[in-house]
């Protein structure tokens, strides 16, 4: 009966409608509920650029980046915050197995657009990946 039971079940689910991708990790050092509309704007605009929505990711709030204490630990990261000693900002890096990009705050991205090419070059290693 055991037999049976395993091959109905490797026939029955052939595809794999139940693999749900996991969620990018967004780490700000505001909390949401105080960002500016523009911000949350421009949040969802680089989100729309590497092909991801704001449904598809899980946003934290920390002051200083800290991935341990993120719940799960999340494949990818993007921190938006004051730099933080010891990690490259605008940098694909790698800790601990999660992937990371560390930028300047939001507030200093939507009045910088070098800042947001150096970003836009990091996501691009980043998800490249």
């Amino acid at each position: 009966m055991t037999e049976s039971n395993s091959l109905l079940t490797e026939t029955t689910f052939t595809e794999g409608l139940f693999l749900i991708p996991e969620k990018t990790v967004i780490i700000l050092d505001t909390e949401w509920a105080h960002l500016p509309k523009e911000e949350t704007d421009l949040l969802a605009k680089i989100l729309k650029a590497i092909g991801i929505t704001m449904d598809a990711v899980t946003i934290y709030y920390q002051p200083l980046i800290n991935l341990a204490t993120v719940p799960t630990q999340p494949s990818r990261c993007l921190y938006f915050g004051q730099p933080v000693a010891g990690i490259a900002t605008y940098e694909a890096l790698e800790i601990n197995g999660t992937k990371l990009v560390a930028s300047n705050p939001l507030a200093m991205l939507l009045t910088d657009d070098e800042l947001k090419k150096k970003l836009w070059q990091a996501l691009k290693k980043l998800f490249s990946s």
